[in-house]
């Protein structure tokens, strides 16, 4: 490949059949495709398309063939074949694997396109399946501002896509961090965004921002699935006190290679053992990983950090085994100082905060549907990285005693179980519901051991002195000091317009 031919956008296609002959002949001459097919007679048929490409002879249902694709380079794949076990086959492998930008595969059957729909694939029905639709899907709906601003990428107009999971949705719904919404375009049509006009599909919407996170979340609403974290940043900041063990170090290990992120830092204090804690990540192959050392107080570390990062981080990581974190009624009151520093590391990072505890592969996922946690955002959030991991999602609803709640909690409990089955649908996931009673910290002690992940959301955290702690004690903290198992935090949200 030359360097004119790297600097080309990349398509994938498996299977040269007649739809994908078709298709080639639509594109651009700025396009550089690899085709994999496993007849290799077909080379020639390739050849004589006369495109820039290589064609590459195996059976896309092997996972060792689709390694030695260019897929994370590429922006779709794109799945041809006619037999709709060999799409599902490979779709499920692409997406458990190797997390490419989009997939759009043909499907037979109605039940193949689902299936295929909820691994996050766009799928165009066979009896309808033609060159020219698999083109139109991959039109660009994404432009950049020339001319005005700094022309980083800061502006993007993008257009909404029928099936991008914000389609349908009103603006004051959406929940950016380091983004707004400008206008909305209507066809022909100003509108100044306003909390209650509903996003359809077609629509142009202006996007302003910062330019690190706004091609994901231009994704977002042209339909290429985003990938947590990605949204608030590609990097990852990973805090290291000196009073971790090794079984720290292989959940960040974990942490590092599941989430799609391009560049760590750890942050250590002078006091730690160097060759437990730092010895081999110079050998790390996925992405560079940074020492710091820290040298003045930790808050004052990470936010000098971001900085530097041009706030490019997308999570942070602290142990669970920092004073103030091992939970218990008494250990939650007197922890106030590690509570405030959490807060204002999380307001200052303005991403997730990861608590680990050692309770991974996070493959059970837990919510807590509690009012002022922001359990919607929690769920939105363990959708994305559910598509990442497989993993299951639970939801866990505490209601008072029954000679204790009122008719309004009743009703407030029934009202959250209908959002809950209104995001598993809009998301196509499954999403269990465990309802109990008593007291929420207790119930969520007690369940937490069952999974690997609780997620969290922390809207309407305050910060608070020892009084106002005392007499009205704060349900976030208490969730996280009191949850057994590793335990995510989402920074809370910002206004969308």
């Amino acid at each position: 490949m030359t360097m004119e031919d790297k600097e080309k956008n990349r398509l994938i296609i498996i299977g040269l059949g007649e739809i994908s002959r078709e298709l080639i002949g639509y594109l651009s001459d700025d396009v550089f495709i690899t085709c994999l097919d496993k007849n290799p007679d077909k080379a020639i048929l390739f050849e004589e398309l006369g495109v820039d490409g290589e064609f590459i002879t195996g059976d896309a249902t092997s996972r060792l063939i689709l390694k030695g694709l260019p897929i994370s380079e590429a922006e779709a794949v794109i799945i041809t074949t006619t037999s709709e076990e060999t799409n599902i086959e490979i779709v499920s492998l692409l997406m458990e694997n190797f997390h490419p930008r989009r997939v759009i595969s043909v499907g037979l059957t109605g039940s193949g396109i689902e299936r295929m729909q909820e691994l996050s694939a766009e799928v165009e029905p066979v009896f309808h399946a033609t060159a020219l639709g698999i083109k139109n899907r991959l039109q660009p709906r994404t432009r950049s501002a020339h001319g005005i601003g700094l022309g980083k990428g800061e502006i993007l107009e993008v257009e909404v896509h029928p099936h991008s999971r914000l389609a349908n949705r009103r603006l004051g719904d959406i929940s950016p961090i380091r983004w707004r919404i400008g206008l909305v375009y209507r066809g022909e049509n100003i509108m100044i965004p306003k909390y209650n006009i509903v996003i359809k599909p077609g629509d142009r919407l202006l996007l302003l921002g910062d330019p690190t996170v706004l091609k994901t979340v231009s994704e977002l609403f042209t339909f290429s699935f985003q990938r947590f974290p990605l949204e608030y940043g590609s990097s990852a900041v990973v805090y290291i006190s000196g009073y971790e063990d090794e079984s720290y170090l292989e959940e960040i290990e974990y942490i590092l290679k599941t989430f799609p992120l391009k560049r760590a830092f750890i942050l250590f204090e002078p006091r730690i053992n160097r060759e437990l804690f730092l010895a081999g990540w110079d050998e790390f192959r996925e992405f560079p990983v940074i020492l710091r050392q820290a040298k003045d107080g930790l808050y004052e570390e990470m936010r000098r950090l971001f900085v530097e990062m041009e706030d490019d981080q997308g999570m942070v990581v602290f142990s669970g085994k920092m004073r103030g974190l091992s939970g218990g009624l008494l250990n939650s009151i007197i922890s106030i100082k590690e509570k405030m520093l959490i807060q204002r590391v999380l307001g200052e990072a303005s991403s997730p905060l990861l608590i680990a505890r050692g309770t991974f592969p996070y493959k059970e996922l837990l919510v807590p549907a509690l009012s002022g946690l922001n359990y919607a955002l929690s769920l939105e959030k363990s959708i994305e990285i559910s598509r990442l991991i497989e993993s299951n999602i639970t939801a866990l609803l505490t209601e008072p005693p029954r000679y204790t709640a009122s008719e309004e909690e009743r009703r407030g409990i029934q009202e959250i179980k209908k959002e809950i089955n209104s995001l598993s649908m809009l998301h196509k996931k499954s999403i269990t519901i465990t309802q109990e009673k008593g007291n929420p910290v207790k119930v969520l002690n007690a369940r937490s051991v069952e999974y690997n992940l609780t997620v969290l959301g922390s809207a309407g955290w305050e910060r608070r002195g020892w009084l106002p702690f005392l007499l009205n004690p704060d349900l976030l903290w208490f969730s996280v000091v009191n949850t057994v198992n590793s335990t995510l935090i989402l920074p809370g949200v910002e206004e969308a317009l």
